[in-house]
C-alpha cells in the first residue's frame, strides 16, 4: 500500500515476512465467532483460554507477574490462560488511578490491598491473597518501569501512543513476553473504504516506525504480528466491501525471516457467497 513506506522499506530489508491467505476453515464471518477463532486458536472448540495464554502457562506459569500485558480498552481473551498472570492497562495514566476522596495517598491505598495478600485464613481464601498481592507487586512495578514516560501526547489512546508505551515496557526492567495490542481503528470498511483504509495504513505505518526507534538497541528483541478477525471480500458492496474469509498478516522484526509466504487467494476463482 502506498501509505505503508516504513513496512515497505523494512521488507527491502529483509525485516519483513508477508503471510498471505490466513484463515480457518469454514469460517462463521460474525465479529464474535471469528474474534474467539483467534484469541483462542482453537476454532469451534469450547476450550476458554487464549493461544498466548496457553503459552504464558507452558513457559513462564506464575513466576512473572508482568509476562503478558494487553493495552487497548481491556483484557484480551487471547492472554487467558490456566496457570499464569495477565495484565490489561488503557495507557501509562491507568497506573495512577484516581483515589477515593477517603484515601490520602496511593502508598496508603496500596497499603490497603498489600494488607490482604499475606495473612487470612488458608484454604479457599489462598488464590484470591495470591493474586491481590501480585496485583500490587505488578502495579508497582509497572510504576517504577514507567516513571517519567507520561505525557499529555501519550495519554491519547492512538495506536502510535500504544506502540511507543509497548517498547517502553520492552526497553524498561519489567521486559514482558507478549505484549497485545487490540482496538485499534475500525478496518470493517463497509462503507468509505478507500479514504478509511489509507487512513488506517498511514496510521499503522507511522506506529511501527515509532516502535522500532523507541526500541534502539533493543531492538532485536521483538517481533510485531498483525492480527484481525477477518478479511474483506473482492467485491464491493456500495463504497466498502463485507466481511471475508483470508487475509494477508504481516510479521516485522530484525529476526524474521523476509519475504512472501504462503498463497495468494485468487480474486476469479470465488464460492458462491463471493470469497
Amino acid at each position: 500500500h502506498p501509505q505503508l513506506g516504513f513496512v515497505a522499506s523494512e521488507y527491502q530489508a529483509g525485516r519483513v515476512a508477508l503471510i498471505e491467505g490466513v484463515g480457518v476453515p469454514d469460517p462463521d464471518l460474525s465479529h464474535f465467532v471469528s474474534m474467539a477463532s483467534w484469541w483462542t486458536g482453537k476454532p469451534d472448540s469450547s476450550d476458554g483460554t487464549g493461544w498466548l495464554g496457553r503459552y504464558l502457562d507452558g513457559t513462564v506459569g506464575y513466576s512473572a507477574p508482568l509476562a503478558g500485558i494487553a493495552i487497548g480498552p481491556g483484557p484480551s481473551r487471547a492472554l487467558l490462560g490456566n496457570s499464569s498472570y495477565a495484565v490489561a492497562i488503557r495507557d501509562e495514566t491507568c497506573l495512577n488511578p484516581d483515589l477515593p476522596r477517603w484515601i490520602d495517598s496511593r502508598d496508603e491505598l496500596m497499603g490497603m490491598w498489600a494488607g490482604f495478600a499475606p495473612g487470612g485464613a488458608e484454604g479457599e481464601s489462598d488464590p484470591v491473597r495470591q493474586a491481590i498481592g501480585t496485583a500490587v507487586e505488578a502495579r508497582e512495578q509497572l510504576a517504577i518501569a514507567l516513571d517519567g514516560t507520561s505525557s499529555e501526547r501519550t495519554r491519547r489512546p492512538t495506536i502510535e501512543n500504544e506502540m511507543l508505551l509497548a517498547a517502553r515496557l520492552i526497553n524498561s526492567g519489567v521486559s514482558p513476553t507478549v505484549i497485545y495490542i487490540h482496538g485499534f481503528g475500525d478496518f470493517d470498511t463497509h462503507l468509505g473504504q478507500l479514504d478509511r483504509h489509507g487512513d488506517l495504513m498511514t496510521q499503522l505505518d507511522a506506529a511501527l516506525e515509532g516502535f522500532w526507534r523507541e526500541l534502539g538497541p533493543n531492538a532485536d528483541r521483538a517481533i510485531v504480528l498483525t492480527a484481525s478477525e477477518f478479511g474483506r471480500r473482492p467485491r464491493e458492496n456500495g463504497s466498502g466491501t463485507d466481511h471475508g474469509t483470508a487475509a494477508a498478516h504481516v510479521l516485522i522484526g530484525p529476526a524474521v525471516n523476509g519475504g512472501r509466504f504462503g498463497e495468494t487467494p485468487s480474486l476469479t476463482n470465488l464460492d458462491s457467497a463471493g470469497n
